[in-house]
């Protein structure tokens, strides 16, 4: 064991050091090979520092504080404090090292380890709105009021304000082609009231119509659901709103028939009828049908229902405004929707109140 004799280094009494085991002690800053630096040692054997994990010697005696040891020139560590008073030991200079860990402190020797440079928090912000909301499938963008809603098989918004073609916003591939001339409205004022985002509708005049892809409609006897908001100018005539058909002499239908908001098949035939809505003004229609029973409503209300059997039928052919080209609707439509499940009164009057069906999660 090798000692060093410190009485003439300026110290009160002559202090004895092993060179070996420092863990816990004051040793001064040790570098990468073990050894340690001794800076001011005058009234104090205490030393600190940094160093790079070397061993050190025992403990000192205590004495007055130190004023710090010279720094280190290797990785981080931890100086020691001499029992007699807390060291100032200076802060290492050299970078970090790549030696052992920093040795536990005994709490019995008293004093606080020194602290490193804090690492800087950086804050991320997150816009949850932006991040939950849901997006239009087919340009990415985020719609505010529309959630990715399950069932939904065809859903035309009417949101281009121009153009011939009308996007199925499902994403199932039922996109429209308008046949015949139409206006488009885009004024707010003129717009029905929505809770979501609403950049236009669409207005059929008596002579535009639109023909709809079919890949995922469903049949004319599935279960389904058809929604709308229309703004009726004329109850005259025999006007077709949505038209699913094909050739064979199948059909469900949704317009005005004899003067009434109607439902109907092949024939025609009634399914369901009820009052139409008043002219002028924007109001909300649905139709479901559950595989027994249909209902239709208006504005939310109370439906009016029958268990007549409807056409079976795949369908081949649909429009919006038009039955093979004629039936015309006198009137405006916004944000039509086909779903391929019977919607309940509630997510019907969440339609009818502006917001969307929530048939989600």
């Amino acid at each position: 064991m090798l000692t060093v004799a410190l009485a003439s280094m300026g110290c009160r009494s002559p202090e004895t050091f092993r060179i070996g085991d420092l863990d816990g002690g004051p040793g001064g800053p040790v570098n990468g090979s073990g050894g340690f630096a001794v800076g001011d040692l005058d009234a104090a054997p205490g030393f600190d520092g940094p160093g790079a994990g070397g061993t050190g010697g025992d403990p000192g005696a205590g004495g007055d504080p130190g004023s710090g040891g010279l720094p280190g020139s290797g990785g981080a560590g931890t100086g020691g404090v001499g029992t007699g008073g807390a060291g100032t030991g200076g802060a290492g200079t050299g970078g970090a090292g790549t030696g052992g860990t920093k040795p536990p402190i005994d709490a019995a020797m008293g004093g606080t380890p020194g602290s490193g440079g804090a690492g800087a928090d950086v804050a991320v912000a997150v816009d949850l709105a932006a991040e939950t909301a849901p997006r239009d499938v087919a340009t990415d963008a985020v719609d505010a009021g529309d959630p990715a809603e399950r069932n939904l098989v065809g859903y035309w918004k009417f949101d281009e304000g121009s153009g011939t073609t009308l996007r199925d916003s499902s994403g199932k591939g039922n996109g429209a082609t308008i046949a015949s001339a139409v206006n488009w409205i885009s004024a707010a004022a003129s717009l029905p009231s929505l809770k979501f985002t609403n950049a236009a509708a669409i207005n059929f005049n008596g002579t535009g119509h639109a023909a709809v892809g079919t890949p995922t409609l469903p049949a004319t006897n599935a279960v389904q659901s058809i929604t709308f908001w229309l703004n009726l100018k004329s109850t005259a005539g025999e006007q077709y709103i949505v038209c699913l058909w094909n050739q064979s002499q199948n059909a469900i239908s949704l317009g005005i028939r004899l003067g009434q908001l109607t439902a109907w098949k092949w024939g025609p035939n009634n399914l369901v009828a009820m009052a139409p809505p008043s002219l002028n003004s924007w109001h909300h229609v649905a139709y479901t049908f559950d595989g027994t029973t249909h209902r239709l409503y208006l504005d939310g209300g109370t439906p009016v229902t029958s268990t007549i059997a409807p056409n079976d039928a795949v369908v081949t052919r649909a429009e919006i405004s038009a039955y093979n080209g004629g039936g015309f609707l006198n009137g405006q439509m916004d944000d039509l929707r086909i779903y391929n499940v019977a919607l309940t009164a509630t997510q019907i009057g969440n339609l009818a109140a502006g917001a969307f069906a929530a048939t989600g999660p």
